[in-house]
């Protein structure tokens, strides 16, 4: 059934993706959030997209781009500790007030579903906890970025809401919009003939989930029915944990076979506290997506050097 989906963030990572996967199959999507990469989802869909540009804590615009959907999705938000922590007034204004408008502008117009992408973070970063990580769990967050997405999370009661937490997702973005992260500086790294860098002993150990089973996890609670008035929250992770070393040494592997340039691994002394490690429980998701994750982390590794 043909839906009408507006999505916050849609020039982002995972907006984009979200973007490119709904309107292929014959959803009705209109964007909302910052002009960045407008020019890019204009140029592949054309008049098959609708962008509004506008602050999300802008309640009145909000509305006016809500109006007749049948699901918002909520993918807008900063998404590193280091913006949260150097500018945490913006963070808070984009993370926590910027979900509340949203909440408010999805319960004025009584939108049958909101999906909030939230983040691991809400468990912890750094503090270690019993594995795997389940949506059970009281939320502990540790940093900046999770404490506000914990409490963006805490707008969203009693209302039709998923809330999806994810794995550090990686993997190629359909549009060639990208996200910065460990998987993606040791691929540029190699592209670049550069030396792969890994903070600490690269022992720790964090989830990985690819983006097309991001988007196939939202996809299929888009077309579910909706949930009870208390917001159900599913861990979209893979389940399974690599450490970074792990990482480093496929990467190597990976550019043999590829007849690349192959990198030396450079051990910096890191000062900084290492995180915990880390994997989600993907058992709920699993109840209503059975083959989640469709994507092997080997397979979603290797397109990356296509």
């Amino acid at each position: 059934m043909r839906k009408r989906v507006v999505i916050t963030g849609v020039g982002g990572y995972v907006g984009s993706a979200l973007a490119n996967q709904f309107i292929d199959v014959g959803h009705h999507v209109a964007g909302f959030g910052y002009d960045e990469n407008f020019s890019i989802l204009k140029k592949r869909f054309g008049e098959k997209i609708t962008l509004v540009t506008g602050d999300i804590t802008e309640e009145k615009k909000l509305l006016e781009v809500f109006h007749d959907a049948d699901v918002v999705i909520h993918t807008a938000s900063p998404t590193t500790e280091k913006f949260c922590v150097e500018k945490p007034w913006e963070a808070y204004q984009a993370i926590v007030l910027g979900t509340r408008a949203v909440a408010s502008a999805v319960r004025e117009l009584k939108i049958p579903l909101l999906i909030h992408f939230s983040t691991q973070a809400v468990y912890m970063n750094f503090h270690a906890r019993e594995l795997p990580l389940t949506e059970e769990m009281e939320p502990k967050p540790d940093t900046v970025y999770g404490a506000l997405k914990r409490a963006a999370e805490l707008e969203l009661a009693d209302m039709p809401t998923v809330i999806l937490r994810p794995a550090n997702i990686y993997g190629r973005n359909p549009l060639g919009i990208d996200r910065e992260n460990v998987i993606a500086r040791f691929v540029k790294a190699v592209k670049t003939s550069k030396p792969l860098t890994i903070k600490g002993d690269g022992l720790q150990r964090a989830d990985f989930v690819h983006l097309r089973d991001v988007v196939s996890a939202a996809e299929k609670i888009l077309m579910s029915e909706s949930p009870e008035s208390i917001p159900m929250v599913y861990n979209v992770g893979s389940g399974v944990s690599h450490s970074i070393q792990e990482i480093a040494d496929m990467v190597i592997s990976i550019a043999k076979e590829k007849r690349l340039l192959i990198p030396s691994i450079t051990y910096r002394e890191h000062n900084d506290r290492i995180a915990a490690d880390r994997v989600l429980s993907p058992k709920r998701v699993q109840a209503v997506l059975p083959q989640f994750p469709r994507v092997s982390f080997e397979e979603g590794m290797r397109e990356l050097f296509d």
